[in-house]
């Protein structure tokens, strides 16, 4: 198995390494380099700039800016460890489970496939890497039997990067430990049967949980002693406030391009052209139907004739339901990908042990969808925008092209350090009563640091008379003398974020103090009036 572990370790790097100079993210990647350049400068966040994702997201990326240098390159690289990390985890899980290498290449393949460019490697999150690597040590996967400790630090980790996936791993490994004691009840004959198997469960525990808190407690621990109630609410109550400002029906975007196409208001379906893509959406749902059938009986037998298998799968499936709350909450691609992958696995540990290993009509059927998958995908790169892509030609950009849409983005960071004075910079939006997001890119590509605590216009957050009174508070404390405003569209999706809040301060107060000194299609630079 370590050979075939090296081989998908090599395979994944070697797709994953060209994408890395592809696009630009304005605003998700923004929002992880801006915070891990905000890190290396000294600042905390949630305390000195505003944030809702777990530590780690920002003091990784910080680490490796440290040690080799402020590029976008050196982040994306850093992304790349932690999805082979990943493809192994898959990998090793379902060979644990019995599946043979071919079966088992199934899921790395739905892991890798719908990364087409590198500002979309922030997709597979470093939490979901850690969570897969840390069921993969808990079941025995990675072989040298149960590693629990091992398994707890992973989820721990896990928990810095995002506490919300870190929280669903950790529930998959309580009943995987519970799982294990299922037939303790039938080798006691005294009295308290299930008190003894009760406690026995719960003192194998032990090590798992201690690894969760060797890491939990120091990460989360240093950061509470600037302030707890912050802490709890930038990660918990804030998230759970805005949620009504961000939700999408299942496949919103996609189904909409596929109405555009069929209507004939699109040349192409545009995303719906990716068949990795379309996969995303469609083996959640496969997963679901394939689980609900383990409620029968002779299911349930068939599969559990392996006990490694139906730890891998317990696993895996309790994982998946956790990730689903996370997926239906705002259901694009983007979201949707973490249980997409999971789904996969839950999809192959069922589908596989009713095949022969060795079928060679099998084998053959697995071949030719291999090659019309890869023929397909080099079909899709050849006629990829970015292979006359733009590069952006700045500093903490070397390397990196984007398409025509993102050309703007290096002649607006050329702007602020025409028009700007060194200082800090407002990136705003061209309206406040409503935002979807900024181009928070702007900060890190510039260097120049945000002159309010609200850096991230969200809505529900942005939109509120105190967050925007704050903003001009901050805006004036900081004497910030130079504003870019994006003029990104606001979409009417179906939630509140397509109504408006009936609050201008912010606006009212750029108009007053501020005077425009450039304006393009796609931005402008505002200064301060004398």
């Amino acid at each position: 198995m370590c050979s075939h572990s090296s081989s998908y370790l090599c395979f994944t790097a070697l797709y994953l390494v060209p994408l890395v100079p592809l696009g630009l993210n304005p605003y998700d990647e923004g929002v992880r380099l801006y915070g891990a350049d905000r890190v290396l400068a000294g600042n905390f966040p949630y305390y000195d700039f505003f944030a809702y994702y777990g530590p780690g997201q920002f003091y990784w990326s910080a680490i490796l800016f440290k040690v080799f240098g402020t590029e976008i390159v050196v982040a994306r690289l850093g992304a790349v460890a932690f999805i082979c990390v990943a493809a192994v985890a898959v990998f090793v899980l379902c060979r644990s489970a019995g599946l043979s290498w071919s079966w088992a290449s199934v899921p790395v393949a739905a892991l890798v496939v719908p990364l087409r460019a590198g500002d979309q490697l922030i997709t597979c999150d470093p939490a979901l890497s850690l969570v897969l690597a840390a069921g993969a040590s808990l079941t025995g996967a990675w072989g040298g039997g149960r590693q629990r400790f091992l398994a707890g630090i992973l989820l721990g980790l896990a928990v810095a990067f995002r506490h919300d996936f870190g929280l669903y791993g950790a529930i998959a490994g309580v009943a995987v430990s519970f799982w294990g004691y299922r037939r303790a009840p039938e080798e006691f004959h005294d009295s308290w049967p299930m008190a003894k198997w009760l406690i026995g469960a719960l003192w194998d525990l032990r090590a798992f949980v201690g690894g969760i808190a060797t890491t939990v407690v120091p990460v989360y621990g240093l950061l509470a002693f600037h302030g707890p109630a912050r802490l709890v609410g930038a990660l918990l109550t804030e998230p759970a406030r805005l949620m009504p400002f961000r939700t999408l029906p299942y496949a919103y975007y996609e189904v909409l391009y596929l109405h555009a196409w069929m209507s004939g208001d699109m040349g192409s379906p545009g995303a719906m052209a990716d068949p990795g893509i379309i996969a995303i959406f469609f083996t959640p749902l496969l997963g679901l139907l394939l689980s609900v059938r383990l409620v029968g009986r002779r299911e349930r037998r068939r599969i559990s004739t392996r006990h490694e298998r139906i730890e891998t799968l317990l696993f895996v499936l309790v994982t998946a339901i956790g990730l689903g709350i996370y997926a239906l909450g705002r259901s694009d691609w983007y979201h949707v990908y973490p249980l997409h992958v999971l789904s996969v696995v839950v999809v192959s540990i069922i589908l596989a042990p009713k095949v022969r290993s060795d079928s060679r009509l099998i084998a053959i059927a697995v071949a030719l969808i291999a090659v019309a998958g890869v023929s397909l995908r080099i079909a899709l790169v050849v006629s990829d925008p970015f292979r006359v892509g733009i590069p952006v030609h700045l500093p903490r950009a070397e390397a990196i092209t984007v398409d025509d849409r993102l050309a703007w983005v290096g002649d607006a960071v050329r702007d602020i350090w025409r028009y700007g004075d060194g200082g800090p910079i407002l990136v705003a939006a061209e309206r406040h009563d409503r935002v979807h997001w900024n181009a928070l890119i702007l900060y890190f590509l510039s260097g120049r640091p945000s002159g309010t605590y609200f850096h991230d216009m969200i809505p529900g957050l942005t939109t509120t008379r105190q967050v925007q009174e704050r903003i001009v508070r901050d805006l004036r404390e900081n004497q910030v003398r130079t504003v870019v405003i994006w003029k990104g569209p606001v979409p009417e999706e179906p939630n509140e974020s397509r109504f408006s809040s009936g609050v201008f301060v912010l606006d009212e107060y750029l108009r007053a103090e501020f005077s425009r000194v450039r304006e393009t299609e796609n931005y402008e630079i505002l200064v301060k009036r004398e």
